[in-house]
């Protein structure tokens, strides 16, 4: 799930997503406007995810 400020109330601000068999880090949107669109996790220096990757932007994860 991320979060980000500009996104057109209209949107879905949760999206959901799989993890890619055999290629670490990558995932696909299953849903939502996005389906088939493809990203990676961006980890911190202890191995944490810390946002996605996604159309060259680095979108925060919200803590859960």
């Amino acid at each position: 799930m991320f979060e980000q400020d500009d996104v057109p109330s209209s949107h879905p601000t949760t999206l959901q997503v799989k993890l890619v068999s055999g290629q670490a880090d990558r995932y696909v949107f299953v849903d939502g406007p996005l389906p088939g669109v493809t990203g990676y996790f961006v980890r911190d220096g202890h191995g944490r995810a810390q946002a996605l990757h996604l159309f060259g932007r680095r979108l925060p994860l919200r803590e859960l």
